[in-house]
């Protein structure tokens, strides 16, 4: 059972499992109901299950209301599957990820973050119970016949996740999330329809493609880089851009954000 909007990496996950036997249905995006009739109808049908989701979508911005897909993973024994590689390291307690945010635990769970977003090394990981985890390993052919990472980034990713543990980290996330408040604020202030601020990747929906372009490029053109977001990675209707607020952002860096923003509104929205 798989999301209408997941990320490409799941959809091409997905084929090799087909291939394998794993029979797949879409379901619509962020809709429990739907996921809960489905399997309702088709449990019977099937010795395993799993509800695949991404834990923070990264053209959106967004997150689903993951404790109530966990709740339903437990009511018809199936497993819960999140792929957090934009979720960890910056949302829960500590950056510790969606499931810390929503409170999960490692009953029906199976979770995938990545070293390469927050952590800024290479690489991922996979975290659940530890029978699922002793079945990956012994069966999975991409951790049975890779190669182990190389130590400078391993090095990376623990130093990183050591300034997350620490006071440092606290008041660098504390910075992250009011910058991200004040860049959402700010936008719908002026008149752009937004993700509200659910996430450091802060969306900005413009309906036509022809819109992101213009703004992309005029937003460039004075100094601020932003990425397009366009059908099919979202809904045709909310074709837009996305932009990726961080900690060190500073004043300057959101008045110029400001600044541009106000005087494009008009012009090219």
């Amino acid at each position: 059972m798989v999301d209408a909007l997941a990320h490409q990496s799941i959809i091409e996950a997905l084929k090799i499992a087909k291939a394998n036997g794993a029979t797949i249905f879409t379901v619509p995006h962020e809709s429990p109901i739907h996921i809960a009739r489905k399997l309702g109808h088709l449990r019977s049908r099937f010795k395993h299950a799993l509800i695949v989701a991404d834990g923070i979508y990264s053209m959106t911005g967004k997150f689903h209301p993951l404790d109530k897909y966990y709740e339903i993973a437990k009511k018809f024994d199936a497993i819960l599957y999140i792929d957090d590689a934009h979720g960890f390291g910056v949302i829960g307690e500590g950056g510790r990820g969606i499931a810390n945010h929503f409170n999960l635990n490692w009953e029906n769970l199976l979770y995938v973050g990545s070293l390469s977003k927050a952590l800024s090394s290479l690489g991922g990981f996979i975290a659940g119970n530890k029978e699922i985890i002793d079945y990956i390993k012994m069966t999975a052919p991409t951790f049975i016949f890779s190669g182990p990472l190389p130590l400078p980034n391993l090095a990376a990713a623990l130093a990183a996740i050591d300034i997350l543990d620490s006071a440092e980290g606290k008041q660098s996330l504390e910075k992250l999330w009011h910058n991200t408040k004040n860049v959402s604020q700010m936008l719908e202030k002026i008149g752009y329809q937004t993700n509200k601020g659910m996430t450091p990747i802060v969306s900005v929906y413009l309906g036509k493609i022809e819109k992101a372009v213009a703004l992309t490029k005029a937003c460039y053109e004075k100094g601020i880089f932003v990425n397009i977001t366009a059908n099919p990675a979202v809904p045709k209707n909310k074709n837009g851009i996305r932009i990726s607020v961080n900690s060190v952002h500073d004043e300057n860096d959101l008045k110029l954000l400001e600044n541009v923003f106000s005087s494009l509104y008009r012009t090219v929205i």
